[in-house]
């Protein structure tokens, strides 16, 4: 079957080793073994590795291997490979997906759990993005012990791009996500923690006040979108531990709104200057037809 395709077609073949099976024409409709379970499949036309209630467990190779402690491995030999979630999906081990020299599409309306022990996703040398999409469904959870003193969410070292787009992604540790340059969010936005956003001075994601998140992060699918309007009665100044707002004539109905759409302050403010006590974060403050954005530091 591999000499039928002749060694130009075979060279556009990418690499793709699942587990302990390396991905063929001959055995690509069906790749199995006693470390996968579900269906797993590859089209060779769309260049698509479609996962379906897959469980692919962790698979100890050779130390000499190139593939070594990688579940999924694939190089993309320059080109771009989608993979497609269909159900629920689970992959262990201690690097779960790795990716090489290519651009990559992790698309739903499936879910994936990644359970990993040193990075969940890892973008190796020649992966210029990684890009989860489609109403796609990520979980990454990690072995503590290889968490701490790493910086980010994010980690340098390399040129690739991870792009959110209309879609979830959850990690839960740092290290999570390898060999990451750049970060971008398409029909997305960080939910947790409230307000976070990419430094790519220090290639991580950061709070509001700055600080590197290393523990717990959720994007979710959607745009925080806030019209602003001017409003000369009433003025918003961003304090530490909370927001000065300036009233000239009593306004009935002032209400501060968080980034997950709760409201976390609503009441009556008469004319003067007020205090109000808010955790850090992005907030939304609307008044009749006023609304702004503000941060606490």
């Amino acid at each position: 079957m591999l000499m039928s395709l002749g060694l130009g077609a075979f060279a556009q073949y990418p690499f793709i080793k699942i587990a302990d099976v390396q991905v063929s024409p001959d055995n690509q409709d069906n790749i199995t073994s006693d470390y996968i379970s579900g269906t797993v499949r590859y089209d060779s036309t769309t260049r698509t590795l479609t996962l379906q209630n897959a469980y692919i467990r962790e698979y100890i190779s050779h130390p000499d291997d190139i593939d070594v402690g990688r579940s999924i491995y694939i190089s993309g030999r320059s080109q771009n490979v989608t993979i497609e979630l269909i159900g629920d999906n689970v992959v262990c081990g201690l690097v779960p997906i790795a990716f090489l020299d290519g651009s990559y599409d992790i698309k739903g309306p499936g879910s994936l759990t990644l359970n990993g022990q040193w990075w969940g996703i890892c973008g190796d040398l020649g992966t210029t993005s990684i890009r989860i999409c489609q109403d796609a469904d990520i979980r990454i959870f990690m072995i503590p012990q290889y968490s701490a003193g790493v910086v980010g969410s994010t980690y340098g070292g390399n040129s690739t791009t991870l792009t959110i787009d209309n879609s979830r992604l959850v990690v839960t540790a740092t290290r999570c996500i390898g060999h990451i340059s750049g970060f971008q969010l398409i029909d997305s936005h960080i939910a947790i923690p409230e307000g976070a956003y990419f430094n790519p001075d220090s290639l991580s994601i950061v709070t509001a006040g700055g600080e590197i998140v290393r523990e717990f992060l959720e994007i979710r699918p959607g745009i925080v979108y806030v019209p602003e309007n001017k409003n000369p009665n009433l003025a918003v100044l961003n304090a530490p531990g909370g927001l000065y707002v300036t009233v000239i004539s009593d306004v009935s109905n002032v209400e501060m709104v968080n980034m997950l759409g709760q409201t976390i302050y609503c009441g009556r403010l008469s004319s003067g200057k007020h205090f109000i006590p808010l955790q850090k974060g992005f907030y939304v403050v609307r008044a009749d037809d006023y609304a702004t954005k503000a941060v606490v530091k």
